[in-house]
């Protein structure tokens, strides 16, 4: 009881500790309020209500302007061009030329005019003599080679042929050629085409042994 009333008579402890335990208290609350998770409330808003506005298209854009037109420039007037004249290219000439041979003179002696007296005289009417004719008589022509008509050559061709009864010219030999072998193989195939009037021998025709022919090839008119 002595005690307890001294503790009475000290008011300055009690003070102290009730100043104390508010002092926690509040240590305790600001604690609490700043790290203990706080239960959120959920607040409920009215749904918000939207509205599409739908905005009108824009008009279509203006069709580009059309182009301009094209400026064609007239065509020029037609010029026919001149004429040239342009004469003809010489057409090949050949000139076939035949010899024969001269004939063989006839001996004369001493007793010639005796001779003559006894020779009996051919008759007034029988044929003359003559030789192969110098021109084929079927028409026929040598060919120029078209090679040597192309490069502008010229050719002669000497041949040396028998001349047939029926006027065939046979075993032909060319003695000379000038201007290239193709006037050669022109002239043999002549030949063997060529027909002519052949010799005879009192108006009877008679084989004629080699004949001369010359055969020239000539790219002028002359």
């Amino acid at each position: 009881m002595l005690e307890y009333a001294r503790q009475r008579r000290k008011p300055t402890k009690q003070i102290v500790g009730i100043s104390g335990v508010v002092l926690v208290s509040m240590v305790i609350a600001i604690v609490y309020e700043n790290w203990v998770d706080k239960e959120t409330v959920p607040v409920l808003r009215a749904p918000l209500k939207t509205t599409v506005i739908h905005e009108a298209a824009p008009p279509p854009p203006p069709p580009p302007p059309p182009p301009p037109p094209k400026m064609e420039a007239p065509p020029p007037p037609y010029i026919p061009p001149p004429k040239i004249h342009t004469e003809p290219p010489p057409k090949p000439v050949m000139r076939h030329v035949t010899h024969t041979k001269p004939p063989k003179p006839v001996e004369q002696n001493a007793n010639s005019e005796h001779s003559t007296a006894t020779t009996p005289a051919p008759p007034a009417n029988a044929a003359p003599d003559r030789p192969a004719s110098e021109s084929v008589v079927n028409h026929v022509t040598p060919i120029y080679p078209p090679e040597a008509l192309d490069e502008g050559r010229e050719g002669e061709v000497t041949a040396v042929c028998d001349v047939e009864v029926d006027g065939r010219p046979t075993n032909c030999t060319f003695k000379t050629v000038r201007g290239g072998q193709d006037f050669a193989k022109s002239a043999a195939d002549f030949f063997r085409r060529a027909r002519y009037a052949p010799a005879t021998l009192r108006g009877v025709p008679v084989r004629e042994l080699h004949h001369v022919f010359t055969i020239s090839f000539d790219l002028s008119d002359n």
